[in-house]
């Protein structure tokens, strides 16, 4: 099915947001946080802190990603951000 919406008069910052959102939305309808206490977002990017405002139910929710930026930003949220590095030779982030 082929949608098309008239976006005239949205703001290009608003429009952006459109597809992360998207993915986010499908996202949360797939996971289960009802009842957890803590939740962990692997990535504090825009899809990441997207998903972390957006996860409902969950007590404590943290991100994690090798940016400092990205961590600081996620922790001005009122997350709790940790850094993770990658360890030596590594080509890959741990989660």
């Amino acid at each position: 099915m082929d949608i098309a919406i008239d976006a005239t008069g949205v703001a290009f910052e608003t429009a952006a947001l459109a597809e992360p959102m998207g993915c986010v939305l499908n996202g949360v309808e797939a996971i289960w946080t009802e009842g957890a206490d803590e939740a962990l977002v692997c990535g504090a990017g825009p899809i990441g802190v997207l998903m972390a405002l957006r996860t409902r139910g969950v007590a404590s929710i943290g991100l994690v990603d090798i940016n400092e930026g990205r961590l600081e930003l996620a922790a001005s949220f009122g997350f709790s951000a940790a850094s993770r590095r990658f360890s030596q030779g590594s080509q890959r982030p741990p989660c």
